[in-house]
């Protein structure tokens, strides 16, 4: 989930995760205004960029709101670079305002984009490749 300002989520790798609302890949939370501390304050000055979600049930919400009082939807918001492959799923559900959204050199395929086409959003396949997993004497300490 994503929440309150300056965030900068980059180079991920998502892989069929099945989670919906909050447990998406990528949730964009609705603000609070006034927000205490312990909510929700307003998504501003973010960028999301560079992710890769392959075959999840829900790659991308942006707008989820869990509190009756959220009301203020993301803005000065980036999404760049990122590439969404999901032949069987819907690629973004929004559920506010998206004005306040940059898109930038992005490549989404999917059984339907989900918004309405915007210039910053190819809808073609992305050029995916393999990943290899990390062996465990490449990352961490040495004990």
């Amino acid at each position: 989930r994503i929440i309150g300002e300056g965030h900068v989520i980059r180079g991920n790798y998502f892989y069929r995760l099945t989670g919906d609302d909050a447990r998406s890949g990528i949730t964009v939370m609705m603000g609070i205004p006034n927000s205490p501390a312990n909510r929700y304050f307003q998504v501003q000055r973010v960028t999301i960029e560079n992710n890769t979600l392959v075959d999840c049930e829900h790659s991308i919400l942006i707008g989820l709101s869990d509190d009756e009082n959220a009301s203020l939807p993301p803005i000065k918001t980036v999404f760049r670079g990122n590439q969404v492959s999901c032949a069987m799923h819907t690629v973004i559900e929004a559920r506010c305002d998206l004005a306040g959204l940059d898109w930038t050199d992005n490549r989404f395929a999917g059984k339907s984009l989900g918004i309405e086409p915007n210039v910053g959003i190819e809808t073609m396949s992305p050029q995916l490749r393999k990943l290899e997993p990390i062996s465990r004497s490449s990352v961490g300490t040495t004990w």
